[in-house]
């Protein structure tokens, strides 16, 4: 797998030049940041390259990663790992073609199945918001 953007250790990059790198699917990372936000109240932590991904905008929350976004040139990827019980739930969720292949090629390993989600489209986003409830349930959100 060939390095992806954003290596230099030494320069977090800025939301206006994940933004320029990102392109097309800017507004997909946008919309999914803002869910994350709204529906978890979980600050992002920047996470330093390592050899093969460049920096990293991980959620955690209570020792634990929700979700791990990496920006690269026009596209992104968001990684989910979803426990044996949490995969199980997951299968049953109604998710799009191109997640479903994603989900279905990720093996299920003792410390939970790997989700490398490429994300291409609004589906997409919906989709890893779908399985991301399945990890962790969304807080509950008032409206005045």
């Amino acid at each position: 797998m060939a390095p992806t953007a954003f290596m230099d250790r030494q320069h977090r990059p800025t939301e206006r030049e994940i933004a320029d790198a990102l392109g097309h699917v800017a507004p997909l990372w946008e919309r999914l940041i803002a869910f994350v936000s709204d529906a978890y109240g979980i600050e992002p932590t920047f996470v330093p390259p390592g050899r093969t991904y460049g920096w990293e905008v991980k959620y955690r929350k209570g020792g634990k990663t929700l979700v791990a976004l990496t920006p690269d040139e026009g596209r992104f990827t968001v990684l989910v790992v979803l426990g044996e019980k949490e995969a199980a739930v997951a299968r049953e969720v109604d998710l799009g073609p191109h997640v479903t292949r994603v989900f279905d090629e990720a093996k299920q390993l003792r410390d939970g199945r790997w989700l490398f989600v490429p994300v291409e489209s609004v589906r997409d986003v919906a989709d890893v918001e779908a399985l991301l409830a399945v990890k962790r349930r969304p807080r509950a959100t008032t409206t005045a």
